[in-house]
């Protein structure tokens, strides 16, 4: 009986470090998702031209570039950031509080200017402007 019990602990023994990583790993995570949030930034508006690419950039950070159709989605820590949104002429600026946990969505977009059709039709190019709407 006693060898039965102290095999059991030894087995116990074993077995404590990885529950105690395995439950530490799951803590870690937890709280990581508590602090941070995510932004999205799509560019599926019925109304853009689909032409020229938007360069999104936030806090200051890389470029990342969306084509019509496509979407990125960064994680951010709770606080205040800065959004950038460009096609190399017309830019876009928003900034915006996020708390942990949020979701925010924002709608990018090059759409036409006044009188497009026009100087389109004349000149082979036309205004366009970047659009960036924050979803609700």
């Amino acid at each position: 009986m006693g060898d039965i019990a102290a095999s059991g602990r030894e087995q116990m023994s074993r077995r404590s470090p990885a529950r105690a990583r395995f439950w530490t790993y799951n803590v870690l995570r937890a709280m990581a998702e508590q602090t941070t949030a995510t932004v999205t930034v799509h560019r599926t508006a019925p109304e853009d031209m689909q032409e020229r690419e938007l360069y999104v950039s936030l806090d200051g950070g890389p470029n990342t570039i969306l084509s019509y159709g496509d979407s990125v989605t960064m994680s951010v820590e709770a606080g205040r950031h800065r959004l950038r949104v460009h096609n190399t002429i017309s830019r876009r600026r928003v900034e915006f509080d996020v708390a942990a946990g949020d979701q925010i969505r924002f709608s990018a977009a090059n759409v036409r200017g006044r009188n497009f059709g026009i100087l389109a039709t004349f000149l082979g190019i036309g205004p366009m402007h970047t659009v960036l709407d924050r979803e609700a």
